[in-house]
């Protein structure tokens, strides 16, 4: 397991530049991740709920120009 860290250490987080950027990217990854999970399930408790599905509802009846 020594050698492990040691590596991780030496090629990732020895540089400040490095782990600096490695927090960046992890925290944009984590927060697409959140959003995409986060929208999904929206989605899906209100189906039938949201604009879109009432806007094309609403075209199908005749009722929206859009």
């Amino acid at each position: 397991m020594t050698k492990l860290g040691s590596t991780v250490y030496q090629g990732l987080l020895k540089k400040t530049s490095t782990w600096v950027s490695l927090a960046m990217i992890g925290g944009f990854v984590l927060e697409l991740g959140t959003e995409t999970f986060s929208q999904g399930t929206w989605s899906a408790m209100n189906k039938g709920k949201l604009w879109e599905d009432v806007q094309k509802e609403r075209q199908q009846r005749g009722l929206s120009s859009n």
